[in-house]
């Protein structure tokens, strides 16, 4: 039994990863109409291995992932579209369950899932999330959710909680409403922020759709070292700069999600400060609370106190490096030790 979907692999350079995500795919109750991966300027063996696994492979100049999955879609026949990163694993029943949804409530062009990370516990991820769980949502079906768009902006502004490798979109969304992901050229950049591409396109989607969510895990979701450190504190700032971006020309988004933004402004530049702190990124920090200060967050006048001495000098930042380090690699372990007794 097959389903009529693309499946869509952005990879670059993916070659350690990509045979599993692919075999993922090869695994699935329903199979895919078509599997497409765009080898987005590799320097290693991604096509070659994709190739060797039956996909269709599109080869192309770095553009960055956003690039790589328009040309996709571009390039697809199906009806419907599933993202896939090439890093990320789905689960046995995820094309079978998104097709599910999709005939669950006819006229939804956006479809979702919970997941779990690929390394660690089987838990699912998303139905920990406070933003989620406080969601009015209405079952069309059996483990199957129908939220309403603005419900979703407004969760979204609390933090993204939609993966990339969940999405099952109907093309339409992207033919008739000329809904494709923004590209390296249409998002503001800079050293200390970056504006998820993902996490744009949902709020640009939410303008034409309502969302489908599946409430299970679909996906395992591969956690990189980035993820986990210093990108932290770009990505939240990045969340920070797209409210801007909203405010700027609020018909592109989702109805109130300028006014949406605006609430929660202080409290994410706060947290992207707290964030550079856990990476270390002592001046970033203390810019990041200013800021945070200057735009009403309680804490911030205490942080921004906290953090001034290291800041004016690279011998501060050393310090703080070097505090840092300790607090990291023998204050944290020897106190998580300690409660473990």
């Amino acid at each position: 039994m097959g389903v009529p979907v693309a499946v869509v692999v952005p990879a670059y350079n993916a070659e350690a990863t990509l045979a599993e995500t692919l075999a993922s795919v090869a695994s699935q109750t329903c199979a895919p109409r078509e599997v497409i991966v765009v080898d987005d300027g590799s320097t290693d063996g991604t096509a070659a291995l994709a190739r060797r696994h039956g996909a269709r492979v599109i080869s192309i100049p770095n553009g960055g992932v956003a690039c790589a999955r328009n040309v996709a879609i571009r390039a697809s026949t199906s009806p419907w579209i599933a993202f896939l990163d090439a890093d990320d694993v789905w689960l046995p029943t995820r094309l079978a369950r998104g097709w599910e949804a999709s005939l669950a409530a006819p006229g939804t062009l956006v479809g979702t899932a919970d997941y779990r990370y690929l390394a660690g516990s089987n838990a699912a991820v998303l139905a920990t999330l406070p933003q989620y769980r406080t969601l009015a949502r209405r079952h069309v079906a059996p483990g199957i959710a129908l939220v309403r768009r603005n419900d979703v902006a407004r969760a979204l502004a609390r933090g993204n909680f939609i993966a990339p490798s969940s999405l099952f979109v109907d093309r339409k969304l992207f033919d008739r409403c000329q809904t494709y992901f923004a590209e390296r050229d249409g998002l503001p950049a800079g050293d200390d922020f970056y504006v998820a591409e993902d996490y744009e396109w949902v709020l640009r989607a939410l303008v034409h759709s309502d969302v489908l969510v599946v409430e299970e895990p679909l996906f395992a979701y591969r956690r990189s070292p980035a993820s986990l450190s210093g990108d932290g504190g770009r990505l939240k700032l990045g969340d920070v700069v797209l409210g801007e971006l909203i405010a700027a020309q609020p018909e592109r988004y989702a109805a109130d999600a300028a006014a949406i933004f605006a609430t929660v402004r202080a409290a994410q530049l706060a947290e992207a400060g707290l964030r550079f702190v856990r990476a270390g990124r002592v001046s970033s920090a203390h810019a990041a609370f200013v800021r945070a200060r200057a735009a009403g967050d309680r804490r911030a006048r205490l942080l921004v106190a906290a953090t001034a001495p290291f800041v004016a000098s690279p011998v501060g930042r050393r310090s703080f490096a070097g505090l840092y380090a300790l607090w990291t690699r023998v204050v944290r372990p020897l106190a998580r030790a300690i409660r473990m007794r």
